[in-house]
């Protein structure tokens, strides 16, 4: 009886042993767990505080080229506004002719001087009125992508910039000026666009705004449409397939496909030598999703 009575108490002291390990394993899998959670909410915390910090520091940059282009504005304005003195022009010279000659260097309109001196990659800007879009327009000849991960300074920025495709000409005397941007879901850049899908945004806002560093043009929008460029895309209209439109049936076809392809008829239609602007940026409905807003230049 005796060997029994310590068997079972052998027994029930392993038993005892194994629930206690059992208790401390599990003690140690929580704690080692909210050790990896805390680690990883910490890490989350300190992406969002960069993310935010980065974003506030893209929008500053760029709040700065927008004062710089509205105080060069007001500045041209009010020189254009300057008298001149009848005498001085007997004399063949005034000084209101000063800052005529002074309002174009090498052409260039006088609010993008400083901005090109500081970055020659500079190539237009581009603003519809009524909303956020007012931003600078970049080109390389070679590269697409660099300013849509870049700012004005050439330093990294996941907002990007606007860019006119590598395909067109920075004088932007191509058929169809196309340019990209990034659909930022803050809204910044061309976050914005989505809200032409509506087409009571469109009647709202259908004019466009765009500078070369030489002409202000003025672009009125003739359709809005949804396409994709991914390698597993569907027959999709090949909008940036056309640029160079050199004759006019391959404006007509142009035309006819994003005509066919528009979330909503406009009344409005390009004719063959109306120049275009065509903006092109990311839509999450569909995979590798374009939202295209196109326009064409009015007097």
């Amino acid at each position: 009886m005796k060997e029994k009575y310590e068997k079972r108490l052998k027994a029930h002291a392993r038993k005892q042993r194994r629930a206690s390990m059992g208790r401390r394993s599990l003690r140690q899998v929580r704690n080692v767990s909210l050790v990896m959670l805390s680690i990883v909410l910490l890490f989350l915390f300190v992406i969002l505080i960069r993310n935010v910090v980065l974003d506030l520091r893209s929008r500053s940059r760029v709040a700065e080229l927008q004062k710089k282009v509205a105080v060069t504005t007001v500045v041209k304005e009010q020189k254009t506004e300057i008298k001149e003195d009848p005498e001085e022009e007997e004399k063949g010279f005034s000084e209101s002719a000063v800052p005529e000659v002074r309002k174009r260097e090498e052409g260039r309109l006088l609010q993008y001087q400083l901005l090109y001196q500081e970055n020659n990659d500079l190539c237009g800007w581009l603003r519809i009125p009524d909303t956020v879009i007012d931003y600078p327009v970049m080109h390389l000849d070679d590269d697409n992508d660099f300013y849509l991960s870049h700012d004005f300074r050439r330093e990294e920025d996941v907002n990007g910039l606007l860019v006119l495709d590598k395909r067109c000409s920075r004088e932007a005397d191509d058929t169809n000026l196309l340019i990209h941007g990034h659909n930022m879901r803050s809204g910044f850049m061309f976050g914005s666009l989505k809200n032409y899908k509506e087409e009571d945004f469109f009647r709202a806002h259908p004019t466009i705004w765009y500078d070369t560093l030489y002409h202000e043009y003025t672009f009125t929008v003739y359709a809005v449409f949804l396409s994709s460029v991914g390698a597993m895309r569907s027959s999709d209209f090949d909008f940036y397939d056309y640029i160079q439109i050199n004759n006019e049936q391959d404006f007509d076809t142009y035309i006819n496909g994003v005509s066919e392809t528009a979330l909503y008829k406009t009344n409005r239609m390009p004719k063959y030598g109306d120049q275009l602007l065509t903006l092109s940026t990311c839509d999450y409905t569909k995979e590798d999703g374009r939202l295209v807003i196109v326009a064409y230049r009015t007097p």
